[in-house]
């Protein structure tokens, strides 16, 4: 062994190795952090770009979606605008049926110079000519021995002669004209507002049914037995308003 060498110190060799080998192994772990995290910054703006990108073109198809079904929808039909006549008529079609049936009676009963005759209280007439008034009307009932009970009397008993004259107290149409067991010959006339009903008539002039007539026209002629009731030869006479019977007197007194 040369003798230079004993006693010379030992370089530290391996401890440079190990300090070269970590700092290599740093810069790597380093480098390779830096590389990864410029990745996944990359694939994250990518994925960020690529949904954009996809909503955008989601909201460009949904636009276009909708404007192919607005195209698509049928236009609602537009009514044409309705004319003076129509207006008028259908006006007429909302008219209540009772307006109606005035308005029908009214041209019934009109003149040649279209004046309605309506029917009214100084306008009527007394059906049977220089008549006298036998019995009057009542709303208190009275006991019948005929019928065995308690009635009112619904109208007047207008005294006459077999074969007088029974006249209509206003324009109207006979709506009813029968042969009653009890009351003879019976008519009733639908008037403008009312209804007039004639007991005691000649049966053989029971067939008027649907015949128009006028005030002071003669619809039969009497014949006045009327079973149940205490007067003489006479007319039995009853106005009806609204489903009520109620005073003649109000009309032809």
């Amino acid at each position: 062994m040369n003798k230079d060498y004993i006693g010379r110190k030992r370089k530290p060799f391996g401890l440079g190795i190990i300090i070269v080998c970590f700092v290599a192994f740093a810069l790597t772990f380093i480098i390779s952090y830096s590389v990864n995290t410029n990745k996944d910054s990359q694939k994250k703006s990518m994925a960020k770009a690529e949904k954009n990108i996809s909503q955008q073109l989601d909201e460009i198809f949904s636009e276009q979606k909708e404007e192919e079904t607005l195209k698509e929808k049928p236009k609602k039909d537009v009514a044409p605008p309705v004319t003076k006549n129509e207006k008028t008529n259908i006006q007429k079609e909302e008219k209540p049926a009772s307006q109606i049936a005035e308005e029908t009676n009214a041209e019934l009963y009109s003149d040649d110079e279209n004046v309605a005759a309506s029917a009214s209280a100084s306008k009527a007439v007394v059906p049977i000519e220089n008549g006298r008034i036998e019995k009057e009307f009542s709303t208190k009932p009275e006991y019948s021995d005929f019928y065995e009970d308690w009635r009112q009397h619904s109208g007047i008993d207008i005294g006459g002669n077999p074969g007088d004259s029974v006249r209509a107290v206003a324009d109207g149409v006979v709506t009813e004209s029968y042969i009653d067991p009890i009351n003879g010959g019976t008519m009733k006339i639908e008037h403008n507002g009312f209804i007039s009903v004639y007991m005691g008539l000649k049966p053989e002039d029971m067939e008027m049914n649907g015949t128009a007539v006028k005030q002071g026209d003669t619809i039969a002629t009497l014949e006045g037995n009327i079973l149940g009731e205490s007067a003489g030869t006479h007319l039995h006479f009853e106005i009806i308003e609204n489903g009520t019977a109620i005073d003649p007197m109000k009309y032809i007194g």
